[in-house]
Order: structure tokens, then C-alpha cells, then sequence
């Protein structure tokens, strides 16, 4: 059998009609008739063997078949967006007969005036006619517009969930459309020459070449691009991976099995491969959960057809995934990848270098990514190999997890009155740039099974890719040399695999992905800065030898300590001295607060930076969305949901972290709150007091019907700890649900409080009392002040600053008496 040509029947025209299909109102029944038609027709497919093994030119010549009816279905059974004229929702009869009048008093003008018998009179008179017709046809416009709007709105409503957002987004939630600004590039740039750019097609001005064709920005960004995934690190072992990878791949790759009467393709029963084969219901589980939301690829069909597949071809779906897997094969038509570069925030729009790449790739080819992803978690978790100290790309972990273990660290070394330095490392593209034979190289290495090591060795290489934007697609298609796709399933796991050991024999290190930070906890700075200093030559080492590379400008150093007055001698002399350099003599900038996995960390961990920082954040976010919050045909309840759901988040990010501030950072967000809260609800001022003092803040939270956002912030501490004692696979998170109390108590007393301090102040009854008030963010603490000295049965009400009147919700949620649910307060 002839290989086909994939690549030639992948790439599409560029008037491709996918995104003129209104899929909302697809007929599924007559989507999967005309896929059994089909399937009929096609002898290939309809007599598809499950008695023996297919061969990977037929897979391929499969794959290409379902594709192709796939989308022929989809045409068939999904009607087209119609066209709609804007302007006729706005219509109704007394604008029709308005307008209907108007041509008539034009009509009648036309005719007075270029007629033989005018009378000046009369056409001064219809003139007039016509000009009021004209300001009372706008006036009826603009009324019927402001109608149609207002009902628009007004249909939004909260009980209708799967409509409300989306509503909301088209009519509130403006989006910059996606478009590349004109490129300006020097004379002599190499993306130039890549690209094939005639200089003389061009504007140059002062030694700069303006690039303003759409196909033209396309392909310099395709050039820029393939020039990440192409980059090339000496590295010291690279003789050595070489070879070894040139071995593994000489060896003919042998079908795990051979199918039969016995050992069928659509329900292979093999124990030894038991997590690597699917089954035609598997499979259709794996279909149902697809997102919907998530883009097609160059095939073009998108996760909610596949959702609709008739069983037939799901069976044989199963056939040909097993088939692929078994011969350790990844089609070459899932390797090309649509890419869509979308531009930076607070970038120069002109540098190529300041778009970021959407990767999209085939459904079908993330179904299949599913089932090779759950083979290679597998092997993973059986094997222990990504460190506990690695937070990212794992399930039940996030960022809070790896913030709350770097800070502990941190408040245990304050306590022992020691300072600890650290230094957060950037490695520059480091996704994008994972050296290929070098993952293999380390899979082979980790002793995974050899069907693991070739389906992946088989998935990475040779990758391809085009630049999309709207309906224009690149002719060209760029190679992908190096890297992980993004946006495949694959890619976290392989990332982690990749970089499992670049913490190795660190003991104080964490990472997030590629975000590391290392950090050091001697007595004397002199100790500190060499410990620091020789983990950042390791990792170095580590870089070099496996072509990453290490962004020295975005890296940033931190000492954190307490004031000077309460330091060591060597703190008070050595303090100013501290400072890291990276090889060839780069010196990494000192700071005295950074910004770690979206919390802005200050040398005395007070988090008041971070606060006004996230305050800020939030203020731009309301802004942006003021004709939301403003409005006043759109519910109240949906309004309060949006706060929710758009401007809480952003206030309370990372709560777990902070919780220990004072009552004045806190008035803040409350009273930021009460701002959000009195534009949803428009209650303001009263009538009744003369418009001179505001509703009460009680009736605008019990108008609004939500927790207050200190209540809100202590019911997600207590969860978030509830969530972290079951969490088992890391007991860097388990163990911070079962602090040391002991400790706890000495920590109060210093001020330097480790955040699982939370369970043992609730546990006291410190954080909110009988009432439900919480007390911590009342009694009188400055800003700076993080010791908590007080307890409920001494506790001075007196002292309270702010109103502690609480909404309804607040004084009847129980959750603090739910022992079951938070084992701490037993």
C-alpha cells in the first residue's frame, strides 16, 4: 500500500467554513445516521479487522477516513451561523411605517424639486414634514435600541446557568480582537531571510524593515518560533545521549502482541498491559468528559462531535487506537499543529519576540494522548520519579501548597533567629526548548517499559507546525526540532520526567513547573551566600548539561530577616553584603520583596505589599468591568455572581498564605467589598436620613446575600487545610495539617507565625468567636505587628475598630461547629 501524503491533506484552505457552523443547534440523530451511512459505504472501515494486527499505513489511511467523514458529517448536520441584518432587531411597526413615511416625504421632495410646476411653499412645508419625521424616526431608534438592551439584560438570570455567563461575556465583557501589529525588524535579522521577505516589498526606515502583510507577519513569527524549539546548547554529554537515543532507535519496534481470535484489537484482556490498551467503552467515557470549549486543530473537528460519535465508530476508533498502540506508532497527521501567536501583556507589539504561541492540536490526536498519558502516569507513580519538592503539573497540588511550604521554612529559621536567603531562578523558554533525545535519553535511564519509551520517542519527533490567524494559514510549515507542544496531554508529565533530578541533592529547593527557588538557612551570611551559591552552580551544571538555559535577568535574590535592631551581630554587619552571581560573573539582582507564583514576598513576610498589590489588581478588574457592575437592568443576584466569580478571586488569591494580617489590611478589602457590593445592589444613600448616610453595611450584605469577605477568607483557610490532610502522595502538604503545637505557641509570641498557625488559633477559638465574628481581624494589631497575644476569655471587645455587624449568612453558618468536617475543632 502507497503512504499517504499528510501533510498536502492536512493543511486547509484558508475559507474554511468551521467557524460558521452553529453548533447549539447541530442535529446529533442525523449527525450519527449519516456516520453509520458512511461507515457503510466505506469497505476500509466497515470490514475493519479486530482478529489481527493493522499495519501503520493502514492506521494512518484509517485515520484519514474517519477525519474525512467526520467533518462531512458536520457539515451536513450542522446548520450555518445565519447573517443577521444588526439592525432588524431593533425594528417594529411604528418604526417601519416612519420609515415607509420618510421615502414617501423623499420621493415627494425629489419630485417637487426637479419638477416643472414646484410650489417653493408647499416644498418648504414637506421639507419640514420630512426633517421631523427624520428626528422622530432617531427618537423611536434609540428607544427601541435601549429596549431591546434593557431586555437583554433583564433575561439574565442566575437559575439559567449554562446561558448566564456566556450571556454575559457578549454583552459586557469587551475582547481585543486578536491581530498582529505591524512588525519592525532590523535590516539584518535572520527571521528576514527565513521567512523569504523581499526587502524591496517593503517600507525601511533607519535601518528597519516595517512589516505590515498579514502572511508576512505570519511567517516571521513562524520563523521566530522554530527558532526556540530549534535552539541548540553545546552540552557535554551530548555524544553520549546521542547514541544511546541512535541505538534505541535502530531496533526495529516490535507489536506487543499479535491480535487474533483470542486476543481481539477492540477488547484486548492482556494483564501485563493492562493500563496501555483502551476499550470501546473506555473510550466513550474518555469521549463524554471532552471539554467543549477547548479549539480543534488543523482537522477541524471540534470535542462536541466527538462527544456525538455513533458506537460503530467509537469501535472502531478502539480498533485503530490499540492498533497504533500496540506498534508503538503516533500518526504523522497528529503532529502538525496550528498555532496561534497571541501577544503578551505589556509588550512592545512591534517585537516578534513579544507574542506568545497558542499550540492546537488534532482532537482526535488528544484522544489518543489520553491513553498513552494514562500508561506513562502510571509507570510515574508506580516509580516515585518526580520529587516531592516539585509542586507542578501534579494532581491535588498548586501554588499555595508550594508557597506554604517555602514560608514555613522561612518562619522556622526566623524563630531560631536565623535569616534565610534565597534566590528564584529562571529558566528562559524552558517548555519550549526541553531537549528531545535528552527525555528519551533520561525515560530509558528511569527503566520504562520500551512500548512507553517508543510511542513517545515516536510522538515527539518530527513535529510540525503552521501559524494561523483568523482564516490565514501559513503555506509554510515550520519544523519543531526541540520541545514539549503545548496544549497536548502529554507535556506536563514529560516536563516533569525531563526535570525530575535538576533539584537533586538540594535540600532547601522547591519548584513549580520551571519556577525554582532556592533558598539557605545558616547562621552566618558568609555560610548562606556560599550554600546559595554552590546550589545555583549545580543547577548550572545541570542546565548546561541538558541544554536548558537559565534567564539571569529575570533571576532575583532575597534576604529574608528580621529588623536589624532585633538581629545577630553578623546580620547587623553582613546584611548589606549579600549577593549571588551565576556563571560568567552574572550578577543576579537583590531585592528586598519579590514576586513567587503570584505572591509578592517582602524580607519580613508582613504581606502588606502583596495586599495593595492584589487591591490594585482588583480595582482595574472592577473598572474594566464597571458597565457590569453599574448597570441597572441586570439582576442583582447575577451582578453579586460576578463579583464572585471576576473580583473576589483576585482579593483573596493565596489566603492561606496571609491570613495573619492586621485589621487595617483588612478594613481595606472589606470596605473594597462594600464599593463592589453598593454598585451590584445600588443601594447608596437613603431616603429617609436625607440622602446623608449610606445603607448600613448589615442590610448591603444581607442584600446581597454573601459571606463578608473575612468570613469568606476564613471558610477557605479551613478548607483549604481540610483539603491538605487527606492529600497522601506529598507529605510536604500532608504535614501541614498536623502542626506542632507546641511550636505553634512559641511562634506566637515572636510574630515570625507559620501559616498551619491557622489550625491551632481556630482551634482556640482565636479566629472567630461563638458568634461567628472573626475576632482576629478586629482586635487592635498594627500593621506590622503579627503577634497574636490574645485569647477569647480575656478578650477586650472594647478594642475592636471596626463594625463586626455581620449578614444573616454569617451568624447562621454553622461550618465552625462542624467537628466531622474540620477535625481540628473536636
Amino acid at each position: 500500500m502507497t503512504s499517504l501524503n499528510i501533510e498536502s491533506t492536512l493543511i486547509p484552505e484558508t475559507n474554511s467554513e468551521l467557524t460558521k457552523l452553529d453548533f447549539s443547534r447541530a442535529n446529533w440523530k442525523k449527525f450519527q445516521k449519516i456516520l453509520k451511512d458512511k461507515i457503510t459505504l466505506n469497505s476500509n472501515l466497515a470490514n475493519i479487522p479486530n482478529d489481527r494486527n493493522i499495519s501503520n499505513e493502514d492506521c494512518d489511511e484509517h485515520i484519514q477516513s474517519i477525519s474525512i467523514i467526520i467533518e462531512e458529517a458536520i457539515k451536513l448536520s450542522v446548520p450555518k451561523i445565519k447573517c443577521k441584518n444588526m439592525i432588524d432587531c431593533y425594528q417594529n411597526k411604528t418604526i417601519e411605517r416612519l420609515q415607509s413615511y420618510k421615502s414617501f416625504l423623499i420621493t415627494k421632495v425629489n419630485r417637487m424639486q426637479y419638477g416643472t410646476s414646484a410650489d417653493r411653499s408647499q416644498l418648504q412645508q414637506t421639507k419640514a414634514i420630512l426633517k421631523n419625521v427624520k428626528t422622530l424616526l432617531k427618537q423611536q431608534f434609540q428607544a427601541s435600541v435601549n429596549k431591546y438592551w434593557k431586555l437583554r439584560a433583564q433575561s439574565i438570570q442566575k437559575t439559567n446557568s449554562r446561558t448566564m455567563f456566556p450571556r454575559i461575556n457578549k454583552l459586557y465583557i469587551t475582547k481585543e480582537p486578536m491581530k498582529i501589529s505591524k512588525l519592525v525588524l532590523p535590516t539584518n535579522s535572520l527571521h528576514l531571510e527565513s521567512a523569504g521577505i523581499n526587502l524591496n516589498e517593503h517600507r525601511v526606515e533607519n535601518g528597519m524593515v516595517i512589516i505590515d502583510k498579514k502572511i508576512n507577519q505570519l511567517n516571521i513569527l513562524g520563523c521566530a518560533f522554530e527558532e526556540i524549539h530549534s535552539r541548540d546548547i553545546p552540552s557535554p554529554i551530548e555524544t553520549q545521549v546521542n547514541n544511546s537515543v541512535s541505538s534505541l532507535r535502530l531496533n526495529n519496534v516490535q507489536p506487543l502482541v499479535i491480535f487474533s481470535n483470542n486476543i481481539k484489537s477492540d477488547s484486548p484482556n492482556i494483564n501485563q498491559h493492562s493500563n496501555f490498551f483502551t476499550t470501546s467503552e473506555d473510550l466513550l467515557l474518555i469521549l463524554k468528559k471532552l471539554n467543549n470549549k477547548k479549539s480543534s486543530g488543523l482537522d477541524n473537528i471540534p470535542n462536541i462531535a466527538l462527544k456525538n460519535l455513533p458506537f460503530e465508530l467509537i469501535k472502531i476508533l478502539t480498533i485503530v487506537f490499540n492498533n497504533l498502540l500496540n506498534n508503538q506508532y503516533f500518526p504523522n497527521c497528529w503532529k502538525v499543529s496550528k498555532i496561534i501567536p497571541i501577544k503578551k501583556k505589556n509588550k512592545d507589539p512591534t517585537n516578534p519576540s513579544s507574542y506568545r504561541p497558542i499550540n492546537l492540536v488534532s482532537s482526535l490526536g488528544k484522544v489518543f494522548e489520553i491513553l498513552i498519558s494514562k500508561a506513562l502516569n502510571h509507570t510515574v507513580e508506580d516509580k516515585q520519579i518526580v520529587p516531592n519538592s516539585q509542586f507542578g503539573f501534579k494532581k491535588s497540588h498548586s501554588t499555595v501548597h508550594a508557597m506554604n511550604k517555602l514560608v514555613t521554612d522561612i518562619q522556622w529559621n526566623l524563630n531560631a533567629k536565623k535569616p534565610t536567603g534565597a534566590c528564584a531562578i529562571d529558566t528562559e523558554k524552558a517548555f519550549d526548548s526541553v531537549w528531545t533525545n535528552g527525555l528519551i535519553y533520561k525515560l530509558k535511564g528511569l527503566d520504562f517499559p520500551p512500548h512507553i519509551i517508543n510511542i513517545i520517542d515516536s510522538m515527539l519527533s518530527d513535529r510540525k507546525f503552521v501559524i494561523a490567524m483568523g482564516q490565514t494559514i501559513t503555506e509554510r510549515i515550520f519544523k519543531m526540532k526541540n520541545g514539549l507542544p503545548q496544549g497536548t496531554i502529554t507535556a506536563p508529565t514529560l516536563y516533569n520526567i525531563f526535570t525530575h533530578d535538576i533539584l537533586l541533592g538540594i535540600d532547601n529547593a522547591l519548584a513549580f513547573a520551571d519556577d525554582i527557588i532556592i533558598y539557605s538557612n545558616k547562621s552566618k551570611m558568609k555560610d548562606i551566600q556560599l550554600e546559595i551559591q554552590a546550589n545555583l552552580s549545580k543547577i548550572e551544571k545541570y542546565c548546561e548539561k541538558f541544554k536548558l538555559k537559565i534567564n539571569y535577568d529575570k533571576c532575583e535574590c532575597i534576604l529574608f530577616r528580621t529588623p536589624i535592631r532585633k538581629g545577630t551581630n553578623d546580620l547587623r554587619k553582613n546584611w548589606k553584603t549579600f549577593s549571588i552571581r551565576g556563571s560568567d560573573d552574572n550578577l543576579i539582582q537583590t531585592k528586598t520583596s519579590i514576586r513567587y507564583l503570584g505572591i509578592e514576598i517582602d524580607k519580613f513576610l508582613y504581606f502588606n505589599n502583596h495586599i495593595n498589590i492584589q487591591l490594585r489588581k482588583a480595582q482595574s478588574a472592577f473598572m474594566a468591568l464597571k458597565s457590569l457592575f453599574f448597570s441597572k437592568d441586570l439582576a442583582i443576584d447575577v451582578k453579586v455572581i460576578c463579583y464572585q466569580a471576576f473580583i473576589r478571586p483576585i482579593l483573596t488569591y493565596a489566603c492561606p498564605i496571609w491570613w495573619n494580617i492586621s485589621p487595617s489590611y483588612m478594613e481595606r478589602l472589606r470596605k473594597f467589598e462594600r464599593k463592589c457590593i453598593r454598585a451590584c445592589t445600588n443601594l447608596k444613600r437613603s431616603a429617609h436620613s436625607q440622602y446623608e448616610h449610606y445603607v448600613s453595611n448589615k442590610i448591603l450584605l444581607d442584600t446581597a446575600n454573601i459571606h463578608r469577605i473575612d468570613n469568606f477568607i476564613i471558610k477557605l483557610n479551613r478548607n483549604y487545610f481540610r483539603r491538605a490532610a487527606v492529600i497522601t502522595e506529598n507529605d510536604l502538604i500532608r504535614g501541614i495539617a498536623y502542626p506542632n503545637y507546641e511550636y505553634i505557641k512559641t511562634t506566637l509570641k515572636s510574630g515570625f507565625i507559620p501559616p498551619e498557625a491557622f489550625i491551632y488559633l481556630d482551634s482556640c477559638g482565636c479566629i472567630s468567636d461563638t458568634n461567628n465574628i472573626p475576632i482576629i481581624y478586629h482586635n487592635y494589631r498594627r500593621a506590622t505587628d503579627k503577634k497574636i497575644n490574645f485569647s477569647p476569655d480575656r478578650l477586650d471587645t472594647n478594642n475592636f475598630r471596626f463594625c463586626t455587624a455581620l449578614p444573616e449568612r454569617d451568624i447562621k453558618d454553622n461550618d465552625r461547629l462542624n467537628a466531622e468536617k474540620f477535625f481540628w475543632l473536636e
